[in-house]
């Protein structure tokens, strides 16, 4: 130090040492508080480096530490001293010698430097006195001393690292943990497994059972949370197992389990072992839990029949006292409930029996908001039981049982007139149950939009426009159909539908338990199903029309055919057209597409054959070996059963071939030789940085030139002309007679009087036919092959996308497209529900039933835009649902039991959707994202271009498709069909009466 003083410094590198600068004390000062006298001299510098500078810092931070220790070891050395000498006279003790200048000593009471923060200004002393002096040992002084300076995890640390000590912290650990048990065996404490009602395991899940057991045990769940690597399902499994061990009433989570062990199938032997450890209850447990499960079935939909009838009720007698209060002559108008009126709260409940009603003399001037009004869909499950050991008294069984359930409407219908129908048959215009002209530009508008879609997703060019395009094609009640839909199942019916008998109790059953009743007597309610369903039941109504009351002629109920199995039949005459298993070599057919998607080669090679060993013997499988060692694709090797076997895989390769099919047509018209070629100056400057409306209207014309060119071919508007030259024209029969001179044979088709004169007279002579086929030999039908295909396919896409949104409007404008379809492809049955169900919202119905069939005939598990199916898809679901609980029952399979499990159905799907969402489980949808199809869509445009499919080559023709002509309608008989449908409005007019 001596030489730093000095030497000469910079002042930007060193300080003065005699000058008080920013400090209260100068530097010499302050090293005079820790005893370095320092005295201004000429032969030393006046000046102190930086690093001096610091040394004497740390000093005056770590000396109050130094003298905390020497008083420290001074009371250590006194009260030794003491326990030696005993008692002895304070006077006679030899003082302790002071080692530390007076300076010094000053310091250790009073700050050196008042202005610094860092410098402490107090000591806590720690004085232990024992009889007999003990010293510490290394560690544990160490111990001591980081929690004298509240280091508690180092502490911590030593103190799990000594033996003896660890051994107390686990016994207080342990403590703890029973104090914490103890709590959570307390009912009071409202603990979640001590919970198991039926609305307590709807609720049930493992994130609330976290959060319980980090309100009443935090130091159990952290223990398992550790162990299990702070997995939350696997710590909530094993602290709910564990503590069941202790306490068996804890058992919600066991019978969350029970839900899983019985949609698997589990028999009782599987309960009796996991219940010994804790996991499940035994089976007489899960058995008495279904049961009651099964009390609560339909609960919620009585709730809501009371709230209807109560409803229903107050309309009436509103009526009652308004038409005493109107003029005469405006009694027999419609009355409505305006929004004004309908403004109060609901209605209470009623509390006494429920055929308890609400007089006139109880309503006051206000109105409830109306209830909710739902509707009943049933099936046919369909069930194959085999008997365990059969005998002549027991063998097996094909069960034909009806499921059936509520579905609370979304769209609301209580603002319409419920008085009389909208029109009346003997005046009706057949034409609002064809296509015309405002249907077809509708149509042209939505494939517009599905075709932008297409587009944007695959072409590079058009990929800029993804953001303006309408992923969702608005209606008005978009709102509503984004909502989550709630259902109400009602069990099995054990009755076979297809037997009249049965079916009649059924209907009777229903109209009874589930139409709301009002003042002036039963309500009415749609009934849906599948067209069989919906045909059968239809015409048992009609068969009791000539009973005396609604009650007698089942008026309770509206009957109405489901979509999905619409759609389905669609998919089977698309698979009719167009398929062949003779086209298998034919490139761009539908069956040499399957071929060519089913055999593309993966890029891993797989090992074709697999063992597999279940109860001690080997059996043999194989796993898409397709005979070169590739694996195949499931869903495309499936997809030529039809979509009556296989609907998922063929409408998954459906939409790729259409998508395919559509994109080689832009590429073909655009001048595209690939999907990723971008073409200069193709979109126009001022479209590319348009606003949203200009450049969405620049990509709607675009694809309306495809669908102009492609897709409307205008087969409809043929047949819609040719109905209506029909409907005015005679109904006199044309005859051709015999062109041969003397034979008297007349007949009522051109090929009739061919095929007689060719048979009798040796007569071969050029015919109309035979021109109209040599006219048709010009033209190119590969190319009118796919035409037809895209533009039917097309119809079948906008069918998909209304339901998907939930717009029933849009549907039932494309069914009247569909009945055409149908009508000539020998489904006369789907064409005659189809004529049905346009009569019934144009004229049959009220406007208050009216706009439920139109509506409320779809279902969204989850909420959320497009996420929309069919009812009696929903239904088929469930089916599938139960048929594995009922699996699970093998020979002990009854009525008692499959009561039992399909009346409880409805919390057991909520308990196995909340297992799902807790441990992350994905349940595969049907639907399939662009990126997941994208290669196959590649495979396919490629042979499409080869096959030069959109270029017109006349004289082309597929050699399984000979002569075929793109109107997919010409079989229609334009005459025949305009007959078939005036005689069916006739008969349901006389029906009517």
């Amino acid at each position: 130090m001596g030489k730093c003083f000095a030497d000469k410094f910079d002042e930007e590198i060193s300080s003065s040492i005699f000058d008080k600068q920013k400090k209260l004390l100068s530097i010499a000062d302050r090293l005079l508080h820790v005893g370095v006298a320092v005295v201004k001299t000429s032969i030393k510098s006046n000046r102190i480096c930086k690093v001096c500078l610091n040394i004497l810092s740390r000093l005056e931070r770590d000396l109050p530490v130094y003298w905390r220790w020497v008083e420290d070891e001074k009371n250590e050395e006194a009260s030794a001293e003491e326990t030696i000498t005993g008692s002895s006279d304070k006077r006679e003790r030899e003082p302790t010698p002071s080692k530390t200048p007076r300076a010094l000593k000053k310091f250790c009471h009073k700050p050196a430097s008042p202005g610094r923060a860092n410098i402490r200004r107090s000591i806590t002393e720690v004085i232990i006195k024992c009889p007999k002096q003990k010293v510490c040992e290394a560690e544990d002084a160490l111990m001591v001393k980081h929690i004298n300076n509240k280091k508690w995890k180092s502490a911590a640390k030593l103190i799990m690292k000594h033996d003896e000590l660890l051994q107390e912290v686990k016994v207080i650990i342990l403590t703890v943990i029973a104090s914490e048990c103890k709590t959570l065996y307390d009912p009071s404490q409202n603990f979640m497994l001590w919970r198991s009602s039926p609305e307590d395991l709807r609720s049930f899940s493992i994130s609330s059972l976290e959060s319980d057991l980090q309100r009443l045990s935090p130091l159990l769940l952290s223990v398992f949370s550790t162990i299990t690597n702070h997995s939350r399902p696997v710590t909530c499994a094993a602290a709910a197992i564990a503590l069941r061990g202790r306490e068996t009433r804890l058992s919600a989570f066991a019978h969350y389990i029970n839900c899983i062990l019985q949609y698997g199938g589990a028999k009782k032997a599987v309960f009796e072992r996991l219940s010994k450890f804790g996991i499940s209850t035994v089976h007489k447990n899960a058995i008495g839990k279904q049961k009651e499960l099964s009390n609560k079935c339909g609960s919620g939909l009585w709730h809501l029949k009371r709230q209807n009838e109560e409803f229903i009720t107050l309309e009436a007698g509103y009526e009652v006292v308004e038409s005493s209060a109107v003029d005469h002559a405006t009694q027999d108008e419609e009355v409505r409930i305006t929004s004004e009126v309908v403004e109060s709260s609901a209605v209470d409940q009623v509390s006494g029996p429920d055929d308890v009603m609400i007089t006139s003399d109880a309503l006051t001037g206000t109105w409830p908001t109306p209830p909710h009004t739902y509707s009943l869909i049933f099936d046919n499950l369909d069930f194959y039981m085999h008997a365990h050991h059969q005998s002549t008294l027991r063998s097996n069984r094909s069960i034909h049982w009806i499921h059936h359930i509520a579905v609370q409407d979304r769209i609301p219908i209580y603002h319409l007139a419920n008085d009389k129908p909208l029109g009346n048959l003997l005046h009706y215009d057949l034409n609002l149950s064809l296509p015309g002209e405002g249907e077809q530009m509708q149509m042209r508008r939505e494939y517009i939009v599905l075709t932008s879609r297409i587009l944007t997703t695959y072409l590079s060019v058009f990929k800029p426009f993804s953001n303006v395009v309408l992923r969702h094609i608005p209606h008005q009640y978009s709102t509503e159909m984004a909502q989550r839909s709630t259902d109400y199942p009602l069990g099995l019916l054990f009755k076979d539908e297809n037997k009249s008998a049965d079916l009649a109790e059924v209907l009777q059953h229903f109209q009874k338990t589930y139409v709301p009743k009002g003042p002036d007597g039963l309500s009415t309610i749609l009934v849906g199903g599948d067209r069989l369903s919906e045909a059968n039941s239809r015409n048992l109504q009609w068969a009791y029309a000539d009973g005396i009351n609604i009650e007698e002629r089942l008026d309770g109920m509206e009957f109405m055919f489901e979509d999905w199995h619409a759609i389905r039949v669609l998919f089977g005459i698309h698979f009719k057209v167009f398929f062949s298993e003779k086209s298998a070599k034919e490139h761009g057919t539908l069956c040499a597409n399957m071929t060519k998607l089913s055999f593309a080669v993966t890029q891993t090679p797989v090992i074709p054959y697999t063992f597999v060993r279940i109860h001690h013997e080997f059996m043999f499988f194989v796993v898409g070996w397709n005979g070169m060692g590739h694996q195949e694709k499931p869903w495309c090797s499936n997809v030529k059963q039809g979509p009556h076997s296989a609907y998922n895989a063929y409408k998954h390769f459906f939409i790729t071939d259409t998508t395919a099919l559509l994109l080689t047509a832009a590429m073909e018209h655009f001048g595209l030789q690939d999907v990723a070629e971008i073409p200069e100056s193709f979109v126009p400057e001022e479209i590319a940085s348009g606003s949203t409306d200009v450049r969405r209207t620049w990509l709607h014309a675009k694809s309306a030139e495809i669908v102009e060119k492609f897709i409307l071919l205008g087969d409809v508007i043929e047949v819609m002309t040719g109905l209506c030259e029909a409907s005015v024209t005679s109904t006199e029969t044309k005859h051709y007679p015999c062109r041969v001179q003397g034979c008297q044979q007349v007949y009522a088709y051109p090929k009739a009087r061919e095929n007689h004169e060719l048979k009798k007279h040796n007569l071969d002579v050029p015919s109309e036919t035979l021109s109209a086929n040599t006219t048709l030999s010009k033209r190119d039908h590969k190319q009118e092959h796919t035409l037809a295909r895209l533009s039917f396919s097309f119809l079948i896409l906008d069918m998909l996308d209304a339901i998907k949104e939930g717009d029933g409007e849009r549907l039932l404008r494309l069914y009247k497209v569909a009945m055409l379809y149908y009508k000539g492809y020998g489904h006369s049955h789907y064409a005659y529900s189809t004529l049905l169900v346009t009569l019934q919202v144009n004229a049959c119905l009220t406007p208050r039933l009216s706009h439920s069939v139109i509506w409320n005939r779809f279902w969204n598990s989850k909420g959320g835009n497009g996420n929309n199916i069919p009812l009696d898809l929903h239904l088929e679901h469930l089916n599938n649902f139960l048929k594995s609980f009922l699996k699970g029952l093998g020979p002990n399979l009854s009525e008692k039991s499959a009561s039992r499990v399909s009346q409880s159905i409805g919390v057991l799907k909520e308990m196995m959707e909340k297992v799902d969402g807790d441990l992350g489980i994905n349940r595969p949808t049907g639907s399939h994202r662009a990126e997941q199809q994208t290669q196959d869509v590649m495979t396919l445009i490629d042979v499409f271009k080869a096959g030069q499919l959109f270029t017109e080559i006349p004289g082309r023709e597929f050699q399984a498709f000979p002569r075929f002509d793109k109107n997919l309608l010409h079989k229609i008989k334009y005459k025949n069909m305009w007959q078939w449908m005036r005689l069916k409005i006739t008969e349901w007019r006389k029906l009517k009466k």
